[in-house]
Formats: C-alpha cells, sequence, structure tokens
C-alpha cells in the first residue's frame, strides 16, 4: 500500500473543490446561466477552528440558483401551480408552464456529501490505526528497555510484583 494521505484538511479542501466543479459541468450540461451570472458567482468557504481543523465548509451563489434548480421562481407560486400545472396533468386544460426542474446543486451535493462520509471513514479509521500500533510498539519499547534495566515490574498472573531480571 502506497503513502496515504491522513491530511483530513486537505481531503475537504479538495473536496469543496471538486463540488464546485461538478455544479459547473451539471450548468453546462443543463443550459442553466447562459450569461454565467450563477457560475461567477459560485464560492465555497473552508472555515478552520482556532487549532486549524475544519469546522465546516460553506458554499455561497447567486440566491436564484435554488430556483433554477427546483423549477420554480418568478411567476410561478403556489396559487398558479395548481392553475398551470396540475389541472394541466390532471384534466388536460390549462397552459402548464415552461418551468422545468434542473438539479444542478441539490443531488450532486447529497452524492457528493456520502462520498466524503466513506472517504473521511476510512481516514479516521486508518488514523485511528496507526496510533493505536505506534502506541503498541511504544509502550513494548518501553517495557522491554525496563526489563533490560532490571526494573521491578507488575507480576499480572498473581497480582504481586517481582524482579523481572533475577527471575529469569
Amino acid at each position: 500500500m502506497g503513502a496515504e494521505n491522513l491530511d483530513i484538511n486537505k481531503t475537504l479542501e479538495a473536496w469543496a473543490d471538486i463540488v464546485l466543479k461538478i455544479w459547473l459541468e451539471k450548468m453546462l450540461d443543463l443550459k442553466i446561466g447562459l450569461t454565467y451570472q450563477l457560475a461567477d458567482s459560485l464560492e465555497q468557504h473552508v472555515i478552520s477552528e482556532a487549532n486549524g481543523d475544519i469546522a465546516r465548509i460553506e458554499f455561497a451563489f447567486k440566491y436564484y440558483g435554488k430556483f433554477v434548480d427546483m423549477g420554480v421562481g418568478n411567476g410561478v407560486g403556489i396559487a398558479s401551480d395548481y392553475v398551470l400545472t396540475r389541472k394541466r396533468r390532471f384534466t388536460g386544460e390549462g397552459v402548464g408552464t415552461k418551468r422545468v426542474a434542473k438539479p444542478w446543486y441539490n443531488k450532486p451535493l447529497w452524492s457528493e456529501t456520502s462520498k466524503l462520509i466513506e472517504i473521511l471513514a476510512k481516514k479516521y479509521a486508518l488514523s485511528g490505526m496507526i496510533t493505536i500500533v505506534e502506541n503498541v510498539d511504544d509502550n513494548a519499547k518501553y517495557w522491554e528497555k525496563t526489563w533490560k534495566q532490571g526494573y521491578v515490574s507488575p507480576n499480572v498472573a498473581d497480582g504481586t510484583f517481582s524482579d523481572m531480571a533475577n527471575s529469569y
């Protein structure tokens, strides 16, 4: 196994950049924002705690991007929803609306979040495993050194103390 990147902060920053790239690709695929105002407004902010650990990741974009994602907006309210879409769907009457949901941010964000969860689970598991191995190794070296120097150590079997150097 090669050298594993265990730096969680770098992983989270890279993940946020990947999400932005996916959003841009989705916008191009769905032909959203031909003026590129929405695409230009995309930002990510990785906010760190005092000790340097990342506390949260925030994404920002123009507010109307949510409406494009859901297929709603100016002129398509709840009352007009019935008249424009449901009435047409159920009775065949009415004009309908040309607005269509273009899921550019919500679905990709959920998908990438679940991938991030898996990545972080593996990284934290590996980091914990390395910590345990290092501590066990350090403890073994300590007790080996202690035994060679002839220090008294506890005898686990009978709960007494014995002189390890002279008992062998």
